[in-house]
């Protein structure tokens, strides 16, 4: 289903992303999945309406192409373009992964600690409630379905598709 529309959130179900793997210098995202833009922030969710992936958008953000990830361990990731000499230099990768712990920092740089990613995920929390409240809305089937998974996905008690 192409984009749709409620209110400042633009709602992309099942979205095809890139079907050939490479090495880029610009974020890639494989498979299927679901996109909900806001004014500030692109969040990306699988299929079963779990986030995945957070990009800023606009001025509050560092940089366009850096991210955040979810990890399947509910840990974040935050995935910074540096400059892209200095980091492909270093590690021989565009983009250097900053861990939410600082235990296994390379760099000793902690964007966590920065409010920018605070409010990234007040952004999430913001957004959830907001999913929770459009699903009494009349909408296409898809959006709703959509909706009512992320609604339902709360980060404590994520689920873990992988174990049976």
């Amino acid at each position: 289903m192409g984009p749709y529309q409620v209110d400042d959130l633009i709602i992309t179900t099942e979205k095809q992303g890139a079907e050939r793997f490479g090495t880029f210098s610009y974020p890639v995202r494989y498979g299927h999945l679901s996109e909900i833009r806001t004014p500030s922030f692109t969040f990306q969710f699988n299929l079963d309406g779990e986030l995945k992936f957070i990009e800023g958008r606009g001025n509050g953000w560092p940089y366009p192409a850096e991210w955040l990830k979810r990890t399947a361990g509910n840990d974040w990731v935050y995935y910074s373009a540096g400059d892209y000499k200095g980091i492909y230099d270093l590690l021989g990768e565009y983009y250097y992964p900053h861990l939410s712990y600082p235990s296994n920092s390379i760099l000793g740089d902690n964007p966590f600690e920065s409010r920018r990613l605070a409010g990234v995920i007040s952004a999430w929390k913001a957004l959830r409630h907001k999913t929770g409240d459009l699903v009494s809305r009349a909408l296409p089937e898809a959006v709703h379905a959509l909706l009512l998974s992320i609604a339902r996905n709360t980060p404590g008690q994520r689920r873990l598709n992988f174990i049976t």
